[in-house]
């Protein structure tokens, strides 16, 4: 698979897809979280106390579609409504991107 550029993952379809995620760093560490959408570019989370835009952070997630645990650096891109917060990968790993897409475009819930 190709490798991405910032404009290109702003531009990623996001894929309605409910995926358990732990907060790993920051005031909220160690809250689990559900994914309400996912893309190449980050995802969305919904959140019932919110995390500042720019605020960096690091996620933990597993797909059911890998075996192995992804943990990617993440900035708070954006504050939507009904707490959701759009949350922005930041460095994503190649083989984190790789199974992502193969997530995504699975029929897996």
């Amino acid at each position: 698979m190709p490798r991405l550029t910032d404009n290109d993952r702003r531009r990623d379809v996001r894929v309605p897809k409910r995926v358990p995620v732990v907060i790993l760093s920051g005031e909220f560490e160690g809250m689990f979280v559900e994914t309400e959408d996912v893309s190449l570019g980050g995802v969305s989370i919904k959140m019932e106390r919110l995390l500042k835009v720019g605020t960096d952070i690091m996620l933990q997630f597993h797909l059911p579609t890998s075996g192995m645990p992804i943990e990617v650096n993440c900035r708070v891109a954006s504050i939507k409504e009904q707490n959701e917060v759009g949350i922005e990968f930041v460095d994503l790993d190649p083989d984190a991107e790789s199974e992502i897409w193969n997530y995504m475009i699975s029929d897996t819930e």
